[in-house]
């Protein structure tokens, strides 16, 4: 999501919308055990939940970490 829309969610209470999506954001880090992605829903519009979830489901890349430059 882009800063500013993080910014809206958190201060105002305004529903992501699909439109607040990074492009060619790598959607895979929310696929690992330690991130709770359901604790989001709550933030999203429906459609952008969907899409959100559709995207994460779809992105088979890994993340790597930039502290410690291992794949997770």
């Amino acid at each position: 999501m882009d800063k500013n829309a993080v910014v809206e969610v958190m201060n105002k209470g305004r529903p992501c919308s699909s439109h607040d999506f990074i492009p060619n954001l790598p959607y895979c880090l929310p696929k690992k055990d330690c991130f709770q992605l359901h604790q989001l829903e709550p933030h999203f519009e429906m459609s952008a939940w969907a899409e959100s979830k559709r995207r994460v489901d779809e992105d088979n890349s890994e993340w790597m970490c930039s502290l410690c430059d291992d794949a997770s």
